[in-house]
């Protein structure tokens, strides 16, 4: 292993085993925003909308799914609409916050335009850059009908017409749903919608999702693969796509997250490539809370509201817990029974979210930005001080530069990192080298880390949020191996046959030592470089033994 830039990242061999959470972010990982300005209101509550547009709402604590878009990227930010499922009034209510007007659709019965205790909704959109214009299709679970509405709204005319309604023998009451687009604005044809019809998710397929092709889950509250307990909450994953590709980050939603709070956890599961059949990967704990609602930004993390402790919840595309934001409560960082979490669809990157509350005077819709900010940072020193690790881990997704400096003049000798890192945890390990590769003198150091993330805003599609974190001094004592890899015996680059044939030359034959140290060559790391170093690279080439050993750490100087 290179001692030099070493990167290992521990997200996957650690998402689905910790159950705890790290502690809350400081306030820079998210921000609250004003949804309106002069004055600044920091949420619109029932109060709000009561007084100054003559609408009360009555969005209660048990439902209330709330999806956010956002008009065309390719002609400007002109809207930003807000669609909320109003479950005790059969109906559904939708906003522009940003040209300050509300309305609702929807009465209680079973005909067009008519619902039975509606639970959910999501939103697609068809995109056409050229034409600057963006169709979105908003489907809610119609739970009691067991229909799926399918409704059609347009920016330019503010205004929602109902279209058609899926129905299906086998739906029996969906719960929720996600759309998944496929990556792809100008098609329909490769689309479909995960619907939470419990204890099954079922998919649909085709033109506008009518076809039901298949399923996952069975009914059970023991905590076993592929058993869903009175679940509250389906969504499809979605990961970062470079806008210059024409695709939508949707592009990457293979993956499904279901909120099983009967079995206290979220499961994570994974749609095969070109099949319906769906792959168990795994499930993380949220035992203590009750996970109401998900939600996956463009970068995959995945967003859980926690209705019975009043905050958000972020989780890695593979569910390693980030961090948790906000208490119970109507004040700063306060929510006051969450119900849904929302980012816009069809924006790269869009580092905006919003939170529904049970509504009411003080509490309703909260609109924030996606900060960054850095968890746990560390630097720990070997047993003899020839080598340094590094750890922490991020919260978002960022542009990451990690530096070290020769104090107490604080000078860079050493940029161990400059470049993207995906959320999770990092571990970087320091030689004592520097940017040329000469080992550097016994005495004190430090690490500066830089943060900014990914995530732009979506007013001012600007990428502002950066933190610095500095570590404290320690000792580092002149490290005379450096620049090598453990059992690169004849240093080419490589680790195979050729260095246990290099070994036996240089133990049979006189051949030349190890290169570049004599302890390269000890790949077992007893203290020698013999014939049993030759038998276990041999082991390690050909028949799957353990990689080579780092004897450079216990050799003496």
């Amino acid at each position: 292993m290179k001692k030099s830039i070493t990167r290992i990242t521990l997200i996957g061999c650690l998402a689905l085993a910790a159950p705890a959470y790290p502690q809350s972010p400081s306030d820079s990982a998210l921000h609250r925003r004003p949804i309106f300005t002069e004055p600044d209101v920091n949420k619109l509550t029932m109060n709000y909308t009561k007084t100054n547009w003559g609408t009360q709402l009555f969005i209660n604590c048990r439902y209330s799914g709330l999806q956010y878009v956002t008009s065309n990227p390719y002609e400007g930010v002109l809207s930003c609409a807000t669609f909320h499922i109003d479950h005790a009034w059969n109906r559904m209510i939708y906003e522009d916050y940003l040209h300050s007007w509300i309305r609702a659709y929807g009465t209680q019965g079973r005909d067009t335009g008519q619902f039975l205790w509606p639970k959910a909704l999501d939103a697609q959109s068809f995109c056409d850059p050229w034409a600057y214009y963006t169709d979105y299709v908003i489907y809610i679970a119609d739970t009691e009908n067991k229909r799926i509405a399918y409704l059609r709204y347009f920016f330019e005319d503010e205004d929602l017409v109902w279209d058609h309604s899926i129905t299906h023998m086998n739906l029996r009451g969906p719960s929720d749903l996600c759309v998944n687009n496929a990556g792809t604005f100008l098609s329909r044809w490769d689309d479909y919608l995960w619907v939470l019809d419990a204890p099954r998710i079922r998919l649909f397929d085709g033109y506008g999702a009518t076809n039901l092709s298949g399923g996952y889950g069975t009914y059970g509250c023991s905590g076993g693969i592929g058993e869903i307990c009175y679940p509250s909450a389906v969504v499809c994953g979605r990961s970062y796509i470079p806008e210059e590709s024409w695709m939508d980050p949707n592009s990457d939603n293979r993956y499904i997250y279901v909120a099983d709070p009967g079995n206290n956890r979220i499961v994570w599961l994974e749609q095969q490539p070109g099949s319906v059949y769906v792959e168990w990967r795994g499930a993380v704990s949220t035992t203590g809370g009750y996970i109401i609602d998900l939600e996956v930004d463009n970068f995959g993390q995945v967003w859980a509201a926690d209705r019975n402790n009043g905050r958000l919840v972020k989780y890695t595309y593979d569910l390693f817990p980030l961090c948790t934001y906000g208490s119970t409560g109507s004040g700063e960082h306060q929510f006051f029974c969450p119900l849904s979490v929302s980012n816009p669809g069809g924006y790269w990157g869009c580092g905006n979210l919003m939170v529904t509350e049970s509504w009411s005077d003080t509490s309703g819709l909260q609109y924030f930005d996606i900060g960054t900010d850095v968890l746990d940072f560390s630097v720990t020193n070997s047993t003899n001080d020839h080598y340094h690790y590094i750890q922490y881990i991020l919260v978002d997704p960022s542009s990451v530069s990690v530096k070290i400096y020769v104090e107490p003049y604080h000078q860079l000798v050493k940029t161990i990192r400059e470049g993207v890192e995906i959320s999770g945890q990092s571990l970087y390990v320091w030689n004592g080298s520097d940017e040329t590769g000469a080992v550097l003198p016994t005495g004190m150091y430090s690490v500066a880390l830089y943060d900014t993330s990914l995530y732009w805003n979506l007013e001012t599609e600007e990428r502002t949020h950066t933190i610095q974190r500095y570590s404290d001094m320690f000792f580092h004592s002149f490290n005379p191996y450096s620049n090598y890899t453990a059992g690169d015996a004849n240093a080419d680059g490589d680790i195979n046959l050729a260095d246990a044939v290099y070994l036996i030359n240089y133990i049979f034959s006189g051949g030349p030592e190890p290169q570049p140290y004599m302890c390269v060559g000890d790949v077992n790391a007893d203290g020698d470089a013999n014939i049993a170093d030759c038998v276990y690279l041999i082991n390690y080439a050909f028949k799957g033994g353990p990689p080579p050993k780092d004897g450079c750490e216990s050799w003496p100087e």
